[in-house]
């Protein structure tokens, strides 16, 4: 099952669920962890975007566009089966802001852009000395992978 079926399913157990458990309890207020857990998210997506930038774009190249948005696009598709905006749309959240979507699906993102850095770091020399259209590639098909290796890791994945 997708996640949009999974979520039209289950949007009262997904309304329920927290943001992600930092291990720090009695240690902070609901507030202060919870702005842990979104500095934690605009990190590791920072971490991605940088990783993408550096894979892709050569020296003098100032846009992460459009390898970032294809391999944003892959990675979605991959570990939710819809698309961007489809997501968006599905769960009422407001496109460009992840902070609408539901903690589950921000949980989601953030283990698939941390396998996907994972797989970014480990490119090879020959990787990384392609052609810049190979290196796209390689970035979207590993943006796709990572996702769907996420999705088998989520719980909403068997339904």
């Amino acid at each position: 099952m997708g996640f949009l079926s999974w979520f039209e399913q289950n949007k009262d157990q997904a309304a329920l669920q927290q943001s992600l458990d930092l291990g720090i309890d009695g240690e902070l207020t609901q507030a202060q962890h919870d702005q842990q857990v979104l500095a934690e998210r605009k990190q590791v997506t920072r971490q991605y975007t940088g990783r993408i930038k550096k894979v892709v774009e050569d020296k003098g190249e100032k846009s992460k566009e459009p390898a970032y948005r294809m391999a944003h696009a892959a990675l979605t598709e991959g570990l939710f089966d819809c698309t961007v905006d489809d997501l968006y749309n599905a769960v009422g959240g407001k496109r460009g802001n992840r902070d609408t979507l539901p903690p589950i699906a921000q949980n989601a993102y953030l283990m698939a852009e941390t396998l996907a850095c994972e797989d970014l770091d480990n490119l090879s020399e020959a990787e990384l000395k392609a052609s810049k259209a190979q290196r796209r590639h390689r970035v979207v098909r590993g943006a796709a992978q990572s996702g769907r290796k996420a999705k088998d890791l989520s719980s909403w994945r068997d339904g």
